[in-house]
Parts: C-alpha cells; structure tokens; sequence
C-alpha cells in the first residue's frame, strides 16, 4: 500500500493486491515477510488518525491515468499503431521530459548560485591585484607579513570555493548536454519508426490532440507528460462536449475502412464511459473538498454514492485497482472526511493563494532594484494589515456598505449547471448501480495490461 510506504510495484507483487487492512490497522509497527515484499521489511503501519489524503495528487493522478489508458486504447484498437513506434514514442517522450528537467536544474543553479560566483570573481580579482602590488616589496613588520599570509589564504579559499562551484556546474551542463543528444537521437529512431506507417494523412492523434486545444487543454506544453490542475479542470468540465467530439473524429476514422480493430460501438462506449468517468471522480473530488466541520449528513450520503459508484465504473472500465491513489478513495477518503469532519482544509489551496499574494507584492514593489528595500517593504505592509486598527476599519466598511441585489453571474450560473450535471450522473450511475446494471468492458484484443499502460 502506497500509504504505508510500499512502492507500488511491491504492490502488484504475483499480480495480487496487498491485504488493505495494512493501512487501517492499529498496530503501531507491521513486520512483512522478507519472501513476500523483497526489500521492504519492517514497514511502520500508519494509523488512519495520523494523515490525510493529498486531494491535488489524488485528482491529478486519477485524472490522467483515465486520459492516458484512452488515449493508449485509441493508439492499439483505432489507430494501430505498431509495438515498435509505440516503444520508441515513449521513449522519445521520457528523453524530452528527461532533457527539459535536465534544462531546469541548469536554470536553478543559475538562479541560485550565478551571483555569489561573480561576486567571489571580483573579490578575487581585486586580491590578485593587491598581490601583484607586492611583488619586489619586503614585509618590513609581523602585522604586515600576518596581513599578507592572510590575503593569500583568503584568495586560496575562493579559488578552491570557485573551482567547485564550476565544476558542479559543469557537471549539470554536462547531463543537460548528454540529455539533449539522446532526445535528438531518440526523436530519430522514432521518425522513422513513424514513416513506416502509411496513414500520416489519417493521424488521429494529431486530431485528438487538436480538439483538446479547442477546449484549452494543450499536451504539447507538457511535453506529451501528465496534465496540472488548470488543464485536468477544463477536460473534467467540458468532459461531455469533448469525447463527443472525439466519439464523432474516431467514427469518422474508421468510416468505410474495414482495416480498423475497434468497431463503432466499441468507440461509442469508450468515450461515452470515459465521460461519465470524469464527471463522476469530478463530483467525488468537488465533495471531498469540505471543510472541516461542515461535513453534513446529506454530504456523507451523497459521499458514499460517489465512491460506490466512481470505483464501480472504475473496475468495470477494466482498470488497476494496484493504483494507490484510487485504493485511498475506496478504502480511506470516507472515514478520514469523518474522522476530521472534512478534509477541505488539509488541501494544497492556501499555498496558491500564498502564491497569489505574493504576486501582488511582487507586482506592488517592481520598481525596487534593491532586494533588502523591497524586503523591507513587503515586510512592513504585511504588519499593516495584521494590525487591530486596519483589521476593524476593513471590517467596518464590509459592514456598513450597501449590500446591492445583483444578478447571477455566468460563473454561478456554470456552478449551478456542473452541480446540476453530476447530479445526473451520480444518480444514473448510482441506479444502474442498485440494478447490477454495470457491465465491465471487453478486454479487447490487443489492448496492453494494466501493469504497462500508465
């Protein structure tokens, strides 16, 4: 289990799951057979009381593992891509996110590091020079021959401090050097692999790929690596009109073409559960946001039928249930939303609004090339508003302003519509539910484990 710091692959051990009682259970240290999970021994049990889940790093991974096992399914059943191009793409993908990274560790040392070394440049520089004054001069008293022993030590020490700092930065030019030529190396086994195929006019990707940057959602900017928040928002939002443009793009791929593996209805319930998919974890994660002591009883009803039914639909899609992020939905978001009264206030929101802040701050002291005096400045506003006086004069305004009725907004009015929608969904999903209704999809031929895909 992921939360009692087993890796994910010791997970998945002989293709079993792991007994799930190890996160919840209460003794304080859980001894695991060498035998059974190879180097992990001695793992310590985490009582549930003790940590919450990460709702960013639970929607993020949710999210894109459902996008990434559809787009692999459109790339065997739709597409066809053969094994060898779809090994070398990934390859080629893992070098240009391992060169970009490559590329920011350079950055960051530079950020880091760049000032200190020039300011050492210069102090050397000028020590050089007063060493160069002495030559032909006699120290003619103990202080002088002590400050001279002491100019030469100090210069030592910043010729070694400067060695050092060059050669570490040498070494990260080095990897990004090494990084680069691999990724070009890389993108040319895979051109070519690419040009041995004779549907380049016929590209699905690239059309998929066009339809979600209509919708806002550009895979490029990522480098072909996982979505963030802002984009994995958008896809969950507009799943609906999205894989109803792609239902209507595959369709019209595989029209009067009797060469392609998946059929119409095939691409119809694809896209059509990978909708309801996101809609549903999209209302499941919405929900998990409650602060704490807000949880109501209506919320801990509605809770049960999210999870009951997103982890239904998940199994039925044929999905790893090995993933720790959505055995952490199944096994423990209901009892730490009850344990804690709400988990909304455990989320990674307020280092955005941190972040927000200090923007402003930013923006407010531009102008102040001296970091100390725009330090200062920061400093000194941020007593201000914590200050008794200004705290009752802002409250006093919010108090005595006139409260105008105004009209609802779009933004209330899309809130209004997305609770509406997954209110649909959940209780669709939730009645197919009570019916046994559910019906796994096929394993279609072809299709990769859930072990390699993800």
């Amino acid at each position: 289990c992921g939360l009692a710091r087993l890796h994910g692959k010791e997970l998945r051990i002989e293709r079993k799951q792991w007994n799930m009682l190890l996160c919840s259970a209460e003794l304080p240290t859980i001894i695991l057979d060498q035998t059974q999970v190879g180097k992990a021994t001695d793992i310590v049990g985490l009582q549930k009381r003790h940590y919450w889940i990460h709702l960013g790093n639970e929607t993020d991974g949710i999210m894109n593992y459902i996008l990434k096992r559809f787009l692999c399914w459109v790339d065997i059943r739709v597409e066809q891509i053969p094994d060898e191009e779809l090994t070398a793409r990934d390859i080629w993908l893992d070098s240009v996110t391992d060169m970009h990274d490559r590329n920011e560790e350079v950055k960051t040392w530079d950020i880091l590091n760049q000032l200190e070394l020039l300011s050492m440049k210069e102090e050397k520089k000028i020590l050089v020079e007063q060493v160069k004054g002495w030559r032909g001069q006699k120290a003619t008293t103990d202080e002088e021959k002590r400050r001279r022993k002491n100019v030469k030590d100090t210069k030592k020490t910043l010729n070694a401090k400067i060695k050092n700092m060059l050669a570490e930065r040498k070494v990260l030019n080095s990897a990004y050097l090494t990084s680069f030529h691999l990724e070009a190396s890389c993108r040319k086994v895979y051109n070519n692999e690419y040009k041995k195929r004779k549907t380049h006019q016929k590209d699905i990707q690239m059309q998929i790929e066009i339809i979600l940057r209509k919708h806002g959602i550009d895979r490029a900017a990522h480098h072909g690596g996982e979505l963030t928040g802002p984009f994995l928002r958008k896809l969950s939002e507009n799943a609906e009109e999205i894989f109803d443009e792609l239902k209507q793009c595959l369709l019209e791929a595989i029209k009067d073409d009797n060469t392609r593996l998946a059929t119409d209805d095939e691409i119809i319930t694809m896209c059509d559960r990978c909708a309801e998919l996101y809609i549903l974890f999209d209302g499941l994660f919405s929900l998990s946001r409650t602060p704490s002591y807000k949880l109501t009883p209506e919320i801990e009803d509605k809770m049960k039928k999210y999870i009951k039914v997103c982890v239904k639909a998940w199994k039925c899609m044929g999905y790893t249930m090995g993933m720790p992020k959505i055995h952490a939905i199944e096994d423990h978001l209901f009892n730490q939303m009850i344990y804690w009264k709400g988990i909304g206030c455990f989320s990674e929101d307020f280092v955005e609004l941190a972040h927000q802040f200090g923007n402003i701050a930013e923006k407010r002291t531009r102008g102040m090339r001296d970091y100390s005096k725009k330090f200062v400045s920061q400093s000194r506003n941020e007593k201000m508003e914590q200050l008794p006086d200004v705290v009752n004069a802002k409250t006093k305004i919010k108090q005595e302003s006139p409260k105008k009725k105004r009209k609802r907004t779009v933004t209330e009015e899309n809130e209004t519509n997305k609770k509406q929608r997954r209110q649909k969904y959940l209780d669709a999903a939730y009645e197919r539910l009570e019916k046994n209704a559910f019906v796994n999809i096929t394993n279609y031929e072809g299709l990769k484990s859930n072990e390699q895909v993800g």
